[in-house]
């Protein structure tokens, strides 16, 4: 491997490390927001059906923040310390994780739950629409501020050109 190469994998896995820890961060801030929410409901988190889909949910978060994070941190490097451009691709990076996984942890259920395919778009609407909309509301802030703070932690630690 060439010391370009060579830099290049030691910057993409940084950027992968530094997204997990921006995930985990938002992954709190998520459980901040959703326990309040469901006090009244205690029992919302024993439900089985409301397990599958969150365990789904949480694993494709922190694999897509660790495949977006390494490739956002490449383009970051490759494209230099410009202005906006490592700004723009921490949002990016924490905005595409959290539809990723919200898509793909809520369409098993919706495909789970349709025994009439008539009723498929109503169920994918139920599963995936409802909980892209709550997250698109109580998510947009603390998921922009978290790319920020993913650029700005990439844009500190990796030596850009």
């Amino acid at each position: 491997m060439t010391l370009e190469g060579d830099a290049y994998a030691r910057i993409t896995k940084a950027a992968g490390r530094e997204s997990m820890r921006c995930t985990l961060i938002g992954y709190a801030v998520a459980l901040l927001i959703i326990l309040p929410i469901s006090i009244g409901n205690a029992r919302v988190f024993f439900v089985s059906q409301f397990i599958f889909p969150f365990f789904l949910v949480s694993l494709t978060l922190f694999i897509a923040a660790n495949v977006l994070g390494r490739i956002f941190g490449g383009l970051i490097y490759r494209n230099g310390n410009r202005r906006i451009m490592p700004w723009l691709a921490g949002v990016a990076t924490a905005w595409l994780s959290v539809i990723v996984s919200t898509i793909l942890g809520c369409l098993p259920a919706a495909i789970l739950e349709t025994d009439d395919l008539s009723r498929f778009g109503q169920n994918l609407f139920d599963y995936v629409g409802k909980p892209m909309i709550w997250t698109a509301i109580f998510g947009s802030i603390p998921s922009t501020l978290l790319g920020l703070y993913f650029a700005a932690r990439i844009k500190r630690l990796l030596p850009l050109p």
